[in-house]
Formats: structure tokens, sequence, C-alpha cells
């Protein structure tokens, strides 16, 4: 974890960094969804 507090990290940060974390968390739900039949296979070999 980073040492600086969340008190002393200013909004925008935080605004931004949100953002950030939605493009890139929107970027890994497409790729999932282009590799789902192989992921279920995974999951399927695990359960």
């Amino acid at each position: 974890m980073l040492p600086v507090s969340a008190r002393a990290v200013p909004v925008r940060s935080w605004f931004a960094a949100l953002f950030a974390a939605t493009i890139v968390g929107h970027r890994v739900a497409i790729w999932l969804v282009d590799r789902l039949p192989f992921v279920t296979s995974l999951y399927r070999l695990r359960g």
C-alpha cells in the first residue's frame, strides 16, 4: 500500500484514479469477453 494517507490525497486525484480504473476495467472486461470460452473452460477444469 502507499504510505500516503487517504486524507492527504486531493479529491481530484481520487477522481482521476477512479476514472483510470474505470477505463482499465472496461478494457479488461472487453478482453475477458473476447476470451470467455477459454475462461469458462478453465473454470470447468477447476470446478
